[in-house]
């Protein structure tokens, strides 16, 4: 009995670990994929992390300002605070907004 539950443990152990890194490559790959989006589209050049989440979560599951900052949270593992996201979008309104409208419509 010892041993059945021994090696029920481990097999538990072994079985969590694999999940495990199925979840991490899902999640590294959906951020790699996103990622070279990002940069392709030529958004890179505003070389601004925040800007970067937002992209990626609009992306991903478009949702209020709430949802983008649990979104970002659950699914890449990123603390982004919301006072900070509206902090950033005053700022895209007042002074990137045509940058970033410019790289949007450019083909690269």
């Amino acid at each position: 009995m010892f041993l059945e539950s021994k090696r029920h443990r481990e097999e538990k152990q072994v079985t969590e670990y694999f999940l495990n890194i199925v979840e991490n490559i899902q999640l590294n790959g959906t951020q790699l994929i996103l990622n070279e989006t990002f940069r392709l589209i030529g958004f890179d050049t505003i070389n601004n992390e925040a800007l970067r989440h937002l992209v990626v979560a609009r992306l991903c599951q478009p949702s209020s300002k709430t949802g983008t900052v649990d979104y970002l949270k659950s699914y890449f593992d990123e603390d982004v605070e919301l006072h900070k996201i509206y902090r950033y979008l005053d700022r895209l309104h007042n002074s990137l907004q045509d940058k970033i409208q410019k790289i949007s419509v450019e083909l690269r």
